[in-house]
């Protein structure tokens, strides 16, 4: 059932952002439907940070496997739909230029992202802390990758 509502998830955000950057072509200025999504998409930009900072500062050392399952299938669950929520238009000062003109570059790592956080999730539910705190490394790799070719630090 957890795919389906993925799959429905995904698709929901494709049509709502689709039909935001048409409404924007259309008009031909800047819409704040798309401003919604900008805005969403720091919010979980944001949640996930502290998600990871979370699992490294606290649930490693505490040895809360569950805290670490729930925030990596979180984490696992933004990454799949990231992509949508950088439609043309809705850039931000967070987000470099190159996410738009590298679309099929930002998707494939917005994917290893989501893989990386759905292992951390499987090595979490094992119990096995050398293969949890290796499977997190993991997983901040995979958004330090991201961040260098396409996060304006502020």
């Amino acid at each position: 059932m957890t795919i389906y509502r993925h799959i429905f998830s995904a698709l929901a955000v494709t049509g709502m952002v689709f039909t935001m950057s048409a409404q924007a072509a259309h008009h031909g200025k800047h819409d704040s439907n798309v401003d919604a999504v900008v805005e969403k998409r720091i919010d979980n930009f944001k949640t996930s940070g502290r998600d990871i900072q979370a699992i490294f500062k606290t649930h490693l050392g505490a040895g809360d496997f569950a805290a670490i399952e729930a925030a990596a299938t979180k984490m696992a669950d933004w990454a799949d739909k990231m992509p949508v929520y950088f439609p043309q238009g809705s850039k931000s000062e967070g987000a470099k230029p190159a996410i738009w003109e590298n679309q099929d570059d930002f998707s494939n790592k917005a994917a290893a992202n989501a893989a990386a956080a759905r292992h951390l999730a499987a090595m979490a539910a094992s119990g096995d802390k050398a293969k949890t705190a290796q499977a997190a490394k993991d997983l901040g790799a995979t958004c330090k990758s991201c961040h260098q070719s396409y996060r304006n630090k502020k």
